[in-house]
């Protein structure tokens, strides 16, 4: 609907729905190369924390702040639930950080529709094959406050045990990313009157490719605290996606990898 405000066309393509599944059926599928934690001994060394660290599960103060600042209208996934509304219905607040902290510390499992992702393939130019789409994957607001609780944990302990070097600006607080990174350089480049040239390395789908087993292994071996590898162990293994084109549902399937 916006797109087409802002003058975009809408694609009308010819890309059968066979051909659409049949390509995207064979993505997040597990690999059968990677099968044992122990394959990774060689280069995931066993991180030994610091003993008076004391992070825990966010208060229900800063679950909050969490709260606050959610995007309004971000699209929502299968709950139909937008932030603004989770804003403004303060008296729930208590209740939900209850329910929050029970799936997360103590493994309360909601219903399957907590775990399902709706993914929209957006078409790349005029496609003419299943692979000329992009993939968007919605999950459910109440699931993307739920991580959020454990992100906030586990950027605070990136950052004090100070796990990723300063170049590399993901997964850390009121950091932009991408974007931080590519104003940086245009401010480096002008110090030093544009003498530097930047390379900007694209692995195609390079998240789509981690494998459940590495994930696992890798928060494991960072010693974070129990409940987080828990909660995740249990998550991944629900994680399933309706995928669509259009209007049309193509197939469902559960993800396996990335």
């Amino acid at each position: 609907f916006y797109r087409q405000l802002g003058g975009a066309q809408k694609v009308d393509h010819g890309v059968q729905k066979e051909e659409i599944k049949s390509f995207w059926n064979t993505m997040w599928n597990k690999s059968d190369k990677v099968k044992e934690s122990n394959s990774f001994d060689d280069f995931l060394l066993v991180y030994l924390p610091d003993t008076g660290e004391q992070i825990t599960f966010p208060s229900y103060a800063e679950f909050q702040d969490i709260i606050k600042y959610l995007p309004n209208w971000k699209e929502a996934g299968c709950d139909g639930i937008y932030n603004y509304f989770i804003k403004k219905c303060s008296s729930l607040h208590p209740f939900l950080y209850d329910i929050v902290r029970e799936v997360c510390i103590n493994g309360k499992s909601p219903e399957s529709w907590f775990y399902k992702g709706l993914t929209y393939l957006i078409p790349k130019g005029m496609p003419t094959r299943g692979s000329d789409f992009r993939p968007i994957t919605c999950m459910s607001n109440l699931y993307k406050l739920t991580t959020k609780c454990t992100t906030k944990v586990m950027q605070i302990l990136v950052e004090e045990r100070g796990l990723l070097a300063e170049n590399q600006l993901g997964t850390v607080r009121l950091v932009q990313g991408a974007k931080e990174q590519a104003m940086l350089n245009i401010a480096v480049n002008k110090e030093y009157k544009n003498s530097l040239k930047t390379m900007w390395i694209d692995v195609k789908k390079a998240y789509d490719s981690v494998d459940h087993v590495y994930l696992l292994t890798c928060i494991e071996r960072l010693n974070l605290p129990q409940w987080i590898g828990k909660f995740l162990k249990s998550t991944i293994k629900k994680w399933h996606i309706e995928i669509r084109s259009g209007s049309e549902m193509i197939l469902e399937k559960k993800i396996e990898r990335g």
